[in-house]
């Protein structure tokens, strides 16, 4: 019996240094892949889901953060696919403007002027209403922020479902910045987008944002008119001027311009059993032509064609003053919408 616990512990004794060996291994070659022999490690997030720069660890706030490059890699383009990635996330548009739902919370009238989305977007801190779909076009996304849950405490009483904040980059101080990408998809659709920054001196720098597409071709027929339906073309322009004015003071001024025209969301196809009218009021109903049953679900039967026209612009100015225990941050807004 003593011989056969002194095997087993021979045996346990082997195995645990077997397993030491291969584990030792496994990390050198980790080490050795690793650029320039570091170790490897999990990326910090920052985030400023209070409206200070935090790490997401220490956020007491459902946050979904996402970076540049982990929207490069996703093949996110636009701040409107979003929910591709984040499954609580819902934006849907409708006569010219994005509607977001957050965990199926949202404002369905938020179209309407007047009125707000029940999931406000924000841009650099700045609030928009009546979000266009070309202002999350942005060609120099630094971070997106996918605040879930209500959010009235800091950003005022429209948060009531959450909050989606799309933080830009910051010219650079020390060097030249040029990002360049283009595209050719269905339906002739030419897209474009380009990132430029530059230091003007030694506190100063300054960048510009540009992104644009054309889809000339539309989904669809209007088989009244012979005009093509959901057809889109935009063009967003976006600028910061950043200047250190003392170590402990920063101004950012930044403007934009957004022009779009679009068809994409007027839904113009009827399905099979819509009528016209009321029986009791106007006779008997009048069944309508469909054309979603057919399978051409974009072709429309209207005298007139659908269209969206939105141009807008505006700037901010952001004074940031250090105070060692705290910042003094002012940020004043401006914005004109047709």
């Amino acid at each position: 019996m003593a011989i056969h616990n002194r095997t087993v512990l021979i045996g346990t004794t082997a195995i645990t240094a077997l397993a030491l060996c291969i584990g030792n291994a496994i990390a050198q070659e980790a080490t050795q892949a690793a650029p320039g022999n570091q170790a490897i490690g999990l990326e910090e997030i920052i985030v400023t889901a209070q409206r200070r720069s935090q790490s997401l660890q220490e956020v007491p706030v459902s946050v979904s953060a996402f970076s540049s490059d982990a929207l490069a890699n996703a093949g996110i383009t636009s701040a409107q696919d979003l929910q591709l990635v984040d499954p609580s996330l819902n934006i849907t548009g409708h006569s010219g403007s994005v509607l977001p739902f957050m965990r199926g919370i949202g404002n369905p009238s938020a179209t309407t002027i007047g009125n707000e989305a029940s999931v406000p977007v924000y841009i650099d801190e700045v609030y928009y209403t009546r979000v266009s779909p070309a202002y999350l076009e942005l060609a120099n996304i630094e971070r997106v922020e996918v605040l879930k849950g209500p959010q009235g405490t800091l950003f005022c009483r429209n948060a009531s479902g959450g909050l989606l904040h799309i933080i830009t980059r910051e010219p650079s101080m020390s060097e030249q910045q040029l990002d360049v990408a283009g595209g050719y998809g269905n339906y002739n659709a030419v897209t474009g987008k380009l990132y430029a920054s530059t230091p003007l001196a030694d506190t100063v720098a300054a960048d510009i944002s540009i992104s644009g597409r054309n889809q000339s071709e539309g989904w669809g027929d209007n088989l009244t008119t012979g005009s093509d339906t959901y057809k889109d073309k935009f063009v967003s322009i976006r600028s910061k001027l950043l200047l250190d004015l003392t170590p402990t003071t920063q101004v950012q001024l930044t403007g934009f311009y957004v022009d779009q025209t679009s068809s994409k969301f007027n839904l113009q196809g009827t399905y099979e059993g819509t009528v016209n009218g009321t029986p009791d009021l106007y006779g008997p109903a009048q069944p309508r032509p469909s054309l979603a049953d057919s399978g051409r679900f974009y072709d429309a039967i209207n005298n007139e064609d659908a269209l969206d026209e939105f141009e807008s612009w505006g700037g901010s100015l952001k004074i940031k003053q250090e105070l060692g225990f705290a910042d003094l941050v002012s940020i004043t807004s401006y914005r004109k919408a047709d």
